[in-house]
């Protein structure tokens, strides 16, 4: 029976071996055109982790008959971070390379329906280690353009509690004032929020204890 340790070391062989193929192209089947170049991959593994890949690759759809898809909307720098992480299921090497495009590997995860867990705390840790006054704004913005919802978990949580943190601060922002034009009610949300938090902790009242005798 093999030991812990030797199912480790296999696992990362196995997980070189597909970072290999991805980065060398070895039976490539699929092409994708992002917006500043071109990168390689696997119709099979990606449709093992994407439902939207799956469909694309599976029904009589263009990309099926195609070898060439085209992503207008990720340069290619964050696709190959993306699909990084998709083959080995791991950051790897591709951590400085997430604090950089991390909404746009968040985006995918998102738009290909990627539901690793995982993957996302990841894209929410390298955002929290961007974050200062001038961006936090921009980052909140296009967080809630992903999660319409605002759901209070996450990335848009670690953002929202950043700015609550600093908000006398990042409210002298000129972006603070650029996504008010743009999103009011995102802005309205977070004063709210804000004001919430500011408020003292009220203390539970402790009913005066009597003697009856």
């Amino acid at each position: 029976m093999a030991s812990p340790k030797d199912l480790e070391t296999l696992q990362r062989e196995v997980c070189q071996n597909q970072i290999r193929m991805l980065t060398e192209g070895i039976h490539a089947d699929i092409t994708f055109e992002a917006q500043d170049g071109t990168v390689k991959a696997h119709r099979c593994l990606l449709a093992t982790i994407s439902p939207v890949f799956a469909a694309m690759f599976s029904n009589d759809m263009v990309e099926q008959i195609s070898s060439v898809i085209k992503l207008p909307d990720i340069s290619s720098e964050a696709l190959r971070t993306f699909l990084n992480f998709v083959y080995s299921g791991s950051d790897g090497s591709s951590g400085a390379r997430l604090d950089e495009h991390w909404f746009e590997v968040l985006g995918a995860c998102h738009k290909y329906c990627v539901t690793s867990d995982t993957l996302k705390a990841i894209c929410a840790k390298s955002m929290e280690k961007t974050l200062n006054f001038k961006n936090c704004w921009l980052s909140l913005e296009k967080i809630s353009i992903l999660d319409p919802a605002r759901v209070q978990a996450g990335p848009f949580r670690i953002c929202l509690d950043y700015i609550i943190k600093n908000f006398d601060e990042v409210v002298k922002e000129e972006s603070f004032l650029a996504v008010a034009m743009r999103e009011p009610a995102l802005i309205v949300d977070v004063v709210r929020a804000a004001r919430e938090a500011s408020k003292p902790v009220q203390q539970p009242q402790v009913m005066p204890r009597y003697n009856r005798y």
